[in-house]
């Protein structure tokens, strides 16, 4: 909508009235006149014809039109007649007389021309005549009654008349109305713009003087001429700039206090920005030597422990007395608790320092709970407590997640249970999640009888450094870090954690972590649709066991021990009779009350127990078999078919649990050991030594170095922090003089910081252990790097302190991680991995070509496809090795051809040499 300014609207609205009754009223009047000359043409017509009609009576009755012509003829001239016709009674023309032609001015007007059309009327009017009769005896007419009058026509007279003349009548009203109103509007016009010019200009400047003052001009005066609202007007924008101009006053003069103010505080804040510079760098200095201190603190520490764990296992094994036997396994127990809590310490210096890294694998949910059951059961059973789990039918047994961290969380947690826990039972539950921000999760609940919280003491658990209360540390020990660890744990797998507890009654702490999962297929076994009588007083070995019992595809009838006086009928209702017993009833009377039943079906007796002869005496001959509590399921599961074989019926308790005294023979193995502290090298050579292995002792870098050059050795375990030559420049050194045939070098320390295995594999060896080891990290070892046994994950070897060290597999060829490239196809993953291994010849020859050449950028080329090729393999050495080299090439950094080279000339070897077991032989193109 267009917007108009005042002046124009108080012209159309003057203006616009005025337009209207000056319209009106000239229409009317031009209306009025048009039927004044209509009527009045009409009129003339008829005049002349009535009075012509009697003037030609007697020229229509004698026939003589001379004496009528001359008045027709002045008609026709002072008229606007065009013609006259006379006509006899029979419609014959006496006379016809046309106006001759008049000179007809060109219409040179718009209005003219809509009126052009020449019109014509047409009167007539009949010609009359009287008959007298006169008495032919009587001349006298003075007798006019007796005289009968009559009327009779005898012709007409037909007047023709032009409109022409009224037409230009009415053409000059329209012309005079026209300029009529067109003054008016004019007049009307002019008046009002003088009028609006004179309201408009107080407007004018009141808008002139508002626009200044917008603009910042507050020193716009504005003068007073107007009277009523526009001179309230004005004095209000004049108060109002004054008013304006105070304030811009006073806010300039604030602004200027306050700038000052602002400036003074900016000196403040660079004054504090400086002094805060030096606390971050005190702190990033204290933070450091927090870190160093804790190296040096974990590598002074598990050094001496180290040896003390490593003699003691070593003791155990020789003949010993029963104390001597009971002081070395106190010995044992109280160096693992120990490095229990060292490394609970290093966990919480790890997170917080963001170096736990959640690494995502295949595995079997079954084997981790089992082995935690396996590991924790015995100090359970130490305080007769119960120790169940139970898995839903619905969880996933096969799924992708962390296994580490996952069996890290539930051993702590069902770890405080059994500590918190005088009697009663620890009941682990697993069943699926319903975390919101994922499709598939798992929940995991341990629950126990212990001591409960109240609801002070539950505020300050997952605090660090906390536990209940004070009488809790002094009673239980530990260092309140197991939950704290969780709980971080936890977030960083983005699950949930959390507890509920009750005083005195017990607690409960769950938590759910989200998971990629497939139910396996379950085949029906020899148990299948078998009745089993479970006998137990336990209600949550009830549960444990039925839900077992059901996966097999067994039917399940729960009977308490005193049903066992019904035994016959229990017998005759089942296919299989299973009794439990609980650690409390191993000595009781009851237990001595079943053996006086005898049973006719299969049968087994799970017994809460870690004691084989306890297991014996138990087992008797009443039971076709028997297992521990914490035995795996499949055992249990073998046991009961090999109860319905007859033939297997087992005289003996199994024995699987033991010690094979069986010992591998590495009598080809040449190993050197790199370790400034005697003990070590005295435990680590006497562990060797067991296996038949050659070893050989250094006692510094330089020893090592001399070693090195005087023999080949398959593999070397390298202390990194030794006076002198530490273990990296050691390393270092062995690499440049030993070019041929490199052996594998395993970092052996006591430092369990993350950023240690960065400088570990940086400075060219393979992998990292982290002390205290044993024989069975040692054998691990040496079947991954020397014997070439394959692996299932994509770390770099490294070794996890938690109840015993364990090796993280190595980084030569990783089916897991390559499986993390191919959408999780296993055949695909083994596919690339070989065209790798098929093109590794001809890298290796470009390579070395380039390097002898000293050709940059052709070895930039060879080492960029390497490192591309080796990215979607799962080969972690060797795109490690590529990446670093790509890196110095691709930035123009100078680095040491001589020592970088054959380090990755070396990764390529492993590669080339891999070894693959059959099963997965078959996959490889």
């Amino acid at each position: 909508m267009i917007r108009l300014s005042i002046n124009k609207q108080i012209i159309i609205i003057a203006v616009l009235p005025a337009l209207v009754v000056a319209s009106i009223l000239s229409t009317h009047y031009i209306w009025d006149q048009f039927d004044f000359i209509s009527d009045s043409l009409n009129k003339n017509g008829t005049l002349i014809a009535k009075q012509l009609s009697p003037a030609a009576e007697y020229a229509v009755y004698s026939g003589n039109t001379e004496l009528i012509e001359p008045l027709v003829a002045t008609i026709i001239k002072n008229n606007p007649v065009l013609r006259i016709q006379i006509l006899d009674k029979y419609y014959n023309n006496i006379l016809d007389i046309s106006s001759p032609e008049k000179f007809e001015e060109k219409n040179d007007s718009i209005l003219k021309v809509l009126f052009s059309n020449k019109n014509t009327l047409i009167f007539s009017e009949p010609i009359i005549t009287e008959h007298v009769e006169v008495d032919p005896g009587n001349n006298n007419l003075a007798n006019r009654s007796s005289i009968s009058n009559t009327t009779n026509e005898i012709g007409k007279v037909i007047i023709t008349i032009s409109t022409q003349h009224a037409t230009e009548k009415k053409i000059e009203q329209i012309e005079h109305s026209t300029l009529i109103t067109l003054a008016l509007l004019l007049l009307t016009t002019l008046v009002t713009l003088r009028i609006s010019s004179y309201i408009t200009k107080p407007i004018k400047s009141l808008t002139h003087t508002v626009r200044n003052i917008s603009a910042g001009d507050l020193d716009t005066q504005i003068d007073r001429n107007s009277t009523g609202d526009l001179g309230i007007l004005e004095s209000c924008i004049n108060h109002m700039r004054i008013e304006l101009k105070d304030s811009r006053t006073d806010m300039e003069t604030q602004l200027n206090v306050y700038t000052e103010e602002l400036q003074q505080t900016l000196e403040e804040l660079e004054i504090r920005n400086a002094e805060l510079d030096i606390t971050r760098s005190k702190a990033i200095y204290a933070n450091n030597a927090k870190s160093e201190f804790l190296a040096n603190m974990s590598h002074e520490i598990r050094t001496p422990l180290s040896g003390i764990i490593g003699f003691t296992e070593l003791l155990q094994d020789t003949k010993l007395s029963s104390q001597q036997k009971d002081y070395s396994s106190t010995i044992h127990k109280s160096s693992k608790h120990l490095l229990a809590i060292i490394n609970d310490v290093l966990d919480l210096s790890k997170i917080e320092a963001g170096k736990t890294e959640i690494a995502t694998s295949q595995f079997n949910l079954i084997d981790i709970i089992e082995d935690i059951i396996n590991l924790l059961s015995t100090s359970a059973l130490e305080k007769n407590i119960e120790l169940f789990y139970r898995i839903e039918a619905n969880v996933p047994t096969i799924i992708h997640s962390d296994p580490f961290r996952i069996h890290q969380i539930i051993t702590n947690l069902i770890g405080n249970s059994i500590k918190f826990t005088d009697s009663g039972y620890v009941y682990l539950q697993v069943a699926k999640g319903e975390l919101g921000n994922t499709e598939n999760s798992i929940k995991f609940t341990v629950s126990d009888t212990g001591l409960g919280m109240s609801s002070t003491v539950k505020k300050r658990l997952f605090k660090a450094f906390t536990q209940a209360d004070t009488s809790i540390t002094r009673r239980f020990g530990g260092t309140g870090l197991g939950l704290v660890i969780s709980r971080k744990l936890t977030m960083l797998m983005h699950g949930e954690i959390g507890f509920d507890s009750t005083e005195g009654e017990g607690s409960t702490f769950w938590f759910s972590v989200p998971i990629k999962g497939e139910i396996s297929e379950k085949k029906n076994s020899e148990l299948y649709g078998k009745n089993v009588a479970f006998i137990s007083n336990h209600f949550i070995a009830q549960q444990t066991y039925k839900t077992l019992f059901n996966s097999w595809g067994c039917t399940v009838n729960n009977y308490s021990l005193d049903n066992m006086q019904n035994l016959a009928e229990i017998e005759s209702e089942n296919d299989i009779i299973v009794t439990f017993v609980s650690s409390k009833e191993i000595n009781s009377i009851t237990t001595t009350h079943i053996g006086e039943f005898s049973l006719t079906k299969p049968s087994l007796l799970v017994a809460s127990t870690r004691s084989h002869s306890e297991l014996r005496n138990l087992h008797q001959h009443l039971f076709n078999n028997a297992a521990f509590t914490s035995e795996k399921v499949e055992i249990i599961k073998q046991k009961l078919i090999n109860s319905l074989d007859k033939e297997t019926e087992e005289s003996g308790i199994d024995t699987s649990n033991e010690v094979s005294d069986t010992s591998n023979n590495w009598s080809n193995i040449n190993i050197m050991i790199v370790d400034d502290n005697d003990v070590n090298l005295r435990l680590a050579e006497i562990i060797l030594h067991k296996h038949k292995a050659r070893v050989t002792t250094a006692h510094s870098g330089a020893q090592a170095i001399n070693f090195a050059n005087l023999n080949s050795y398959d593999l070397i375990f390298m202390d990194l922090h030794m006076p002198g030559l530490d273990g990296y420049e050691t390393t270092q050194k062995i690499r440049e003089t030993t070019p041929g045939n490199q052996p594998v070098i395993i970092a052996l320390t006591a430092n369990a910081m993350p950023q240690e295995k960065e400088k570990v594999i940086q400075s060219g060896m393979n992998g990292i252990l982290i002390k205290p080891v044993n024989d069975n990290i040692f054998q691990k070892v040496i079947e991954q790097w020397v014997l070439k046994e394959p692996i299932n994950t994509s770390k770099s070897l490294e070794v996890n302190n938690n109840e015993s060290a364990e090796i993280i597999e190595n980084s030569i060829f990783s089916i897991e991680l390559a499986k993390e490239f191919t959408g999780n196809n296993k055949e695909l993953a083994y596919e690339l991995f070989g065209m790798l291994r098929a093109e590794l010849d001809n890298y290796r020859k470009a390579i070395i070509s380039a390097a002898d050449n000293n050709d940059l950028t052709e070895l930039r080329n060879q080492v960029h496809k390497l490192h591309g090729a080796s990215r979607c393999c799962g080969t972690t050495e060797l795109k490690e090795v590529s990446s670093r080299i790509e890196n110095f090439l691709m930035q123009n950094i100078k680095f040491d051809n001589e020592k970088e080279i054959p380090l990755l000339l070396n990764a390529i070897q492993n590669v080339a040499h891999f070894k693959i077991n059959n099963e997965q032989a078959e996959d490889l193109p």
